[in-house]
């Protein structure tokens, strides 16, 4: 532990584990924004599934290894880009400038323990469904608020 009050951040890396990063996910700090499913279109392109666990994260949540080496896609010119291992390919985030916050995707990036458990996953359980609308590929009944794009920005679907 960090100190008696704060709690140890947690661990991500790429596939290859070249691009690695520290996630401060301390709850009383209050630096993760959202934990969603996304089953936006360019999630589902992104990553090759139907849909996708995301979270977002304030500008000082995620200290990144190697920053300036990974490769970038701006998929929104001067506003979002996509980050990506220069070694192995894998996606490992992604940065909004306009809203300044880090996209993380726990499965793909996060630490796992010996039983293929992510390390720290109870702290970033999804509370929701986002980009819910028509384009959504697999009916989901868990029980978490689905919205048809994002939340309270979009109408809620359930």
């Amino acid at each position: 532990m960090t100190a008696p009050d704060k709690i140890d951040p947690l661990r991500g890396h790429c596939y290859c584990q070249f691009t690695t990063f520290k996630l401060h996910a301390d709850p009383t700090i209050a630096n993760m924004k959202m934990s969603a499913y996304s089953h936006s279109p360019a999630d589902q392109k992104l990553h090759g599934a139907p849909f996708v666990w995301t979270t977002k994260w304030s500008k000082n949540a995620v200290e990144w290894e190697n920053l300036e080496l990974l490769s970038k896609y701006e998929n929104k010119r001067g506003r979002t880009c996509k980050l990506r291992c220069p070694e192995c390919g894998s996606p490992v985030g992604g940065w909004n400038a306009e809203k300044q916050e880090w996209t993380i995707w726990p499965p793909s990036t996060l630490a796992r323990d010996e039983e293929g458990r992510i390390i720290g996953g109870e702290r970033l359980k999804p509370t929701m469904h986002i980009n819910y609308g028509p384009a959504h590929l697999v009916d989901l009944d868990d029980g978490l608020e689905k919205w048809e794009g994002l939340p309270r920005q979009s109408r809620r679907i359930a």
